[in-house]
């Protein structure tokens, strides 16, 4: 399990939470070793699964709705409704009344099971599934945030209107809940729908997730295809502003942005290696044409790769001291091994920008090796 999860970033990430890596085990335990499933959305509606329906079932417990896809539906409802305050809050409504609650579960089982007791049910559901937990003073939660993000987006998709999810584009709080929705249909129109609020970053993220899953339908890919371009400009659009304007700080900042978001991660983040030796190539070399053309060949990763390459580096992403100190040196992030500030203005060396999230030093001294091996990759 723990080769499954180093293999696999997305995984690794939500693991870092206890109860989500309990979850996890549990589900490789209950399924014998068997390799965890390949997309986040499957994973989290095998745990609604292991939860609902195998766990009552070992432990000799019957739940009072017959099949998972009945019980399932109950907190679906909820976790929408959970989500649809959230406008009220931009943090979320994370926590809700027990009788707010049995109101909601009342009023999903009437159209299921009218005859079945919310209470009975809510008791059932804390006391076997850890979906739901209670917390003092009669409060209930979904047992982490995800599961409430990952049921609304189900319920949406189960009510097919998508136009919910429009009127929360642009609120944070909803930004999983859209993420796992998009993982579920065919996100086109959600994507034109980002583009049209002016949200790139969001349009792009969807984009990009849904390209990179495997077995996708043809007509699927063809509509994504229409969208690449149009998806890419917007994405960078905020960049060539900076770098047309010459506000060099500015677009240093924003070109780690756009890369860690490229890699899934969210601001404030860290690449790791791994995701700089297989940063998509088209973003890649995008981004450096936009620094290359706007600073007039001075700025850019091409420009350090071929300075990192004329210091005796070896494109092979592997870190090389010597190499890079002297790197250091001629683009002036280093001065006799001490590490010195990134200067934002054309009287900087050559290849001194991007600087990586506005500082030079280790960091982005190490981030060159893998970015010159990547480029020389993406242009053979």
């Amino acid at each position: 399990m723990l080769a499954q999860l180093e293999a696999r970033p997305e995984l690794k990430a939500i693991a870092g939470n206890a109860l989500l890596l309990n979850m996890m085990a549990r589900f490789h335990r209950d399924k014998q070793g068997a390799a965890l499933p390949q997309r986040k959305v499957e994973l989290y509606q095998d745990i609604c699964e292991l939860q609902l329906s195998r766990r009552p079932r070992a432990k000799g417990i019957t739940l009072l709705l017959s099949s998972l896809s009945q019980r399932q539906e109950v907190l679906q409802a909820v976790a929408l409704e959970m989500m649809r305050r959230a406008k009220l809050d931009e943090q979320g409504f994370k926590q809700i009344q027990r009788d707010d609650l049995l109101a909601l579960m009342a009023n999903a089982l009437s159209a299921i099971a009218p005859d079945v007791p919310a209470q009975t049910l809510l008791d059932q559901i804390v006391q076997v599934s850890e979906l739901l937990v209670e917390k003092e003073g009669s409060l209930y939660e979904f047992s982490h945030l995800s599961f409430q993000e990952f049921l609304a987006a189900l319920e949406v998709v189960r009510l097919k209107d998508e136009s919910i999810l429009y009127e929360c584009l642009e609120l944070d709080s909803w930004k999983p809940t859209i993420l796992f929705y998009a993982e579920m249909v065919n996100p086109v129109q959600l994507i034109q729908a980002a583009l049209h609020h002016n949200l790139p970053k969001l349009a792009y993220q969807i984009w990009r997730e849904k390209t990179n899953r495997m077995g996708l339908p043809s007509s699927i890919q063809q509509e994504l295809a229409a969208l690449k371009q149009p998806v890419l400009t917007a994405y960078l659009q905020q960049l060539e502003e900076c770098l047309k304007a010459q506000q060099w700080e500015d677009a240093d900042k924003e070109t780690y942005r756009l890369m860690i978001t490229t890699v899934g991660k969210e601001d404030g983040q860290y690449f790791e290696q791994d995701e700089l030796l297989n940063f998509p190539c088209e973003e890649l070399l995008a981004i450096d044409g936009l620094w290359v053309k706007y600073s007039n060949g001075q700025f850019g990763f091409s420009v350090q790769k071929d300075i990192y390459l004329g210091c005796g580096g070896i494109p092979d992403g592997k870190y090389y001291e010597e190499a890079l100190k002297e790197f250091g040196d001629r683009v002036r992030w280093r001065n006799r091994d001490e590490l010195i500030n990134v200067l934002y203005d054309t009287s900087a060396p050559i290849g001194h920008l991007p600087g990586g999230v506005g500082i030079g030093g280790r960091g982005a001294l190490r981030r060159v090796s893998s970015l010159a091996s990547r480029i020389v990759n993406c242009t053979r």
